[in-house]
């Protein structure tokens, strides 16, 4: 986030440093009233897009806290680990790729930074003091659960293994049948060495983990020709390796070059480009980068970040992976409890196996972060957070011209009226109708929906639009239906109403 929308962030109420008043911690962010608004309606797009179209996919809650055991069963204790560097002067400790700045730096072993650090005479950013040997930091948050300290939890690093541990309870209620998806959306904990960049990197965070099982055997998605034509940015492993650019295929040719190996990933992926769209990431902003092998994380096969292009910056949003059956295997052995699905032939059960796994997972405050970052314009001076309307904080205000005259009356009452009939809008008279203009466009309002003298003769309002700030004239009566057209994009502004000539 650029400082001017940082300070806008703060100035009316989208997001704040946490713990302000003790100086704050590096890693938390407090949501306001805005924000909050927003990231609701992120996630709940997110569910119009990829839950409610498939009856096929559940969500389901499961607690933040869980004993070792899983984190054991997972491989967490071990892998989930990144490398630090810590300065023998001041001590401060460093990711290592913030100090390197090199593409795979993490899949290096810790002998070959090492020497790298040493040759190149790489030195402390503070202090320019030398640095100790690179360690391993394990990113999981430890607790205790009850008053016994050999009773070790630790604060979920993902939503994932809540799904996992369910799978057994959740094949029966998705009737022994594969495939099936479950989805999980919550706060997880990350215990990062060096928070930054506000939204980008923090400790704790909002994210939706979906997995979706399947045979296999039977590995095909049933929903992939609706996509096959369909277009995808990628930046493959080959292309990486070799130093080429992105290349623009269709679903069809990235599944016939075995580029994406799952039709459900592809699928899902292509869900995930539709869902950015509609939060204000255009189509070539974003792309889908292919991780190395050794960037992926333990339980992957393969992996595609979903990439952004925000102010010349790539920021991951989402993550696509194939586990294949790693989790489920892992808990089925750790715990001693089967977690299998069955192949049924003539009413019997003939074999039983671990399913396979696609995984999409999303960061709820990095996709509010690009949406608000690419949002953000200026014009004549002033800020414009031009929101689709599909997250914009409100729909419409709803403003009296002035103060007096029943004005202020009649507009509250066009205000319950809209209310009343889905709109989601907010009434202020607490500002001159200018400066009422320059408040809701910096908030993202897409309307303005103006109460003047010509309302009490005549039954209409002014609707002001946000990103041109032109305006039309419309009675009153038909005010729902032209604001819902509108949010639709159904109509042209200009056709929507009488044009008002300035």
């Amino acid at each position: 986030m650029n400082e001017k929308l940082i300070q806008l962030a703060k100035r009316r109420g989208f997001l704040w440093p946490s713990f302000e008043i003790y100086g704050g911690v590096s890693g938390f962010i407090d949501f306001g009233p805005l924000g909050t608004k927003i990231l609701r309606k992120i996630e709940d797009l997110w569910r119009q897009i990829f839950i409610y179209p498939h009856d096929f996919i559940y969500e389901i809650s499961t607690p933040i806290v869980m004993p070792e055991i899983v984190f054991e069963a997972s491989g967490h204790l071990k892998h989930f680990t990144d490398i630090v560097l810590t300065c023998s002067s001041c001590k401060n400790k460093y990711r290592v790729d913030q100090v390197i700045e090199i593409d795979n730096i993490e899949s290096w072993s810790l002998e070959e930074i090492e020497k790298y650090i040493k040759e190149n005479n790489i030195r402390c950013i503070e202090c320019k003091g030398e640095f100790e040997k690179p360690s391993y930091f394990n990113l999981l948050m430890k607790t205790n659960i009850g008053p016994f300290s050999t009773d070790v939890g630790y604060l979920r690093p993902e939503a994932a293994q809540g799904i996992f541990i369910n799978f057994r309870r959740m094949y029966e209620i998705a009737r022994r049948k594969l495939p099936f998806g479950i989805v999980q959306i919550g706060k997880v904990e990350r215990n990062e060495i060096a928070p930054r960049k506000g939204l980008y990197r923090m400790r704790e965070f909002t994210i939706i983990d979906f997995e979706m099982f399947y045979d296999p055997q039977e590995p095909n998605c049933n929903l992939i020709e609706k996509v096959y034509s369909k277009k995808i940015r990628i930046l493959d492993a080959e292309a990486r390796y070799k130093n080429l650019g992105i290349k623009e295929l269709s679903i069809e040719e990235a599944l016939k070059n075995k580029i994406i190996l799952s039709e459900w990933l592809a699928y899902f992926m292509y869900l995930s480009q539709e869902f950015l769209q509609k939060i204000g990431i255009s189509y070539e902003k974003q792309y889908f980068l292919e991780k190395l092998p050794g960037e992926r994380a333990h339980y992957s096969s393969q992996t595609f970040d979903h990439m952004v292009i925000v102010n010349n910056e790539k920021i991951e949003v989402a993550g696509f992976a194939l586990r294949t059956d790693y989790d489920t295997k892992n808990h089925s052995i750790k715990s001693g409890v089967e977690l299998k699905a069955e192949r049924i032939k003539d009413g019997k059960v003939v074999e039983k196996f671990y399913p396979y796994v696609a995984e999409p997972s999303f960061g709820l405050e990095r996709l509010l972060l690009c949406s608000l970052s690419i949002a953000y314009t200026e014009k004549d001076g002033r800020i414009i957070l031009k929101l689709p309307s599909e997250i914009a904080p409100y729909h419409a205000a709803v403003l009296p011209l002035v103060s007096k005259d029943n004005i202020p009356e009649t507009a509250y009452k066009i205000y319950e009226y809209l209310k009343e009939n889905g709109i989601d809008c907010i009434y202020d008279d607490t500002e001159y109708i200018g400066k009422a203009y320059a408040k809701y466009d910096e908030i993202g309002v897409p309307y303005c929906i103006t109460v003047d003298y010509q309302t009490l003769s005549d039954n209409t309002v002014t609707i002001r639009n946000r990103d041109d700030w032109r305006q039309i004239r419309v009675e009153v009566k038909n005010l729902v239906n032209v604001l819902n057209k509108l949010l639709r994009r159904e109509i042209k502004f200009e056709e929507a109403g009488i044009l008002v000539k300035k």
